[in-house]
């Protein structure tokens, strides 16, 4: 299952699933979909094959534990950031 989301910004945001980049440039509001070429495979199959292989011991983590600790602060910051729609500071 799929979730879409989107984080903006005053300079931009991005929304995913599918995934769409928003930002100003030049006084304009410019809008980019994102194209999957076919001939790469997808990266939530790397994704869970690399967790395999951790787990057999035949690879080292993609994602390490700390930069899964700092995605969760940048999250968590947004949310907080949300809900006073004020700017946090990381």
């Amino acid at each position: 299952m799929l979730i879409a989301g989107s984080i903006s910004g005053d300079q931009g945001g991005i929304e995913v699933f599918p995934l769409k980049l928003n930002y100003a440039k030049h006084g304009m509001l410019f809008n980019s979909d994102a194209t999957w070429m076919p001939e790469t495979e997808d990266p939530g199959y790397l994704q869970a094959k690399n967790f395999v292989d951790v787990i057999l011991n035949r690879a080292e983590q993609i994602v390490k534990p700390e930069e899964a600790l700092q995605v969760s602060q940048i999250m968590e910051a947004i949310y907080k950031s949300s809900e006073n729609q004020k700017s946090v500071q990381l």
